[in-house]
């Protein structure tokens, strides 16, 4: 639902991300995900781009830099706040795709994803934290198992599903590296980082040159990072505990 009004809403999401962005753009940071396929995750990347644009022409007067994860387990707009009445009243779940799977990231994480880069970010780079997976309907079921079972111990209702299609805008997985930036793309362990634009100080910096200068590992070209290729799973039972420190 809210997608769809994000992908009908046209105007407003514009004005929101990407004007708003150019007159924030002091802050340094944006998240987004990318490969978007709706008008919400195009305007974040334009607002991505605008942050990489400031660090060139800042001339080393200012940092900018950006964050990438993909949506935060538990927010506004999100299936958890919307699925767990209806767990709790023992209702089938309206899911879209049983395919679909996502990156995991808590807001407590992501704000602290955020914080570390205030500190430690150079300028002109794109970060990509290493996230667990999990599957929708492994999602949906450990929300029933919190929600209705939890509730009504001693019933014994298996979780349901109401297929009600993909939405406008809507994607199977998220990309967070795709294989076209794999070529700027380094392995920092804990995370991705991606540079393309301006080495620190300046603009026009040759990405060998900043490349030197980060700490970690040329990815191979073509390499992506999407959400239902990843080696870390979070099984049922892990979403189960984790849901239980989300409001």
């Amino acid at each position: 639902m809210v997608i769809l009004g994000r992908e009908t809403g046209k105007g407003s999401v514009y004005c929101l991300d990407v004007e708003g962005t150019h007159n924030f753009a002091a802050a340094g940071f944006i998240v987004h995900n990318c490969m978007p396929v709706n008008l919400y995750g195009a305007t974040k990347l334009a607002s991505e781009k605008l942050f990489l644009a400031a660090n060139a022409l800042a001339g080393g007067r200012t940092s900018f830099s950006v964050v990438r994860y993909g949506n935060v387990t538990g927010s506004t707009g999100s299936v958890v706040p919307l699925w767990r009445p209806i767990a709790r009243r023992g209702e089938p779940l309206p899911l879209t795709d049983d395919r679909m799977t996502r990156f995991w990231i808590t807001l407590p994480e992501a704000v602290e994803l955020i914080r570390g880069l205030l500190y430690d970010g150079r300028g002109g780079e794109v970060i990509v934290p290493k996230l667990p997976s999990f599957r929708i309907r492994e999602l949906a079921e450990a929300v029933w198992a919190n929600q209705y079972v939890g509730n009504n111990p001693g019933k014994e209702l298996a979780c349901d599903f109401k297929a009600i299609g993909r939405q406008p805008g809507e994607k199977l997985r998220e990309s967070m590296v795709s294989e076209d930036e794999s070529h700027w793309a380094y392995d920092c362990g804990d995370h991705y980082e991606i540079v393309q634009t301006s080495a620190p100080g300046g603009p026009g910096g040759r990405v060998e040159d900043i490349g030197s200068t980060i700490s970690g590992t040329k990815v191979p070209d073509g390499f992506r990072y999407r959400s239902d290729e990843n080696e870390l799973w979070l099984t049922t039972e892990q979403m189960k505990e984790r849901l239980k420190a989300i409001p």
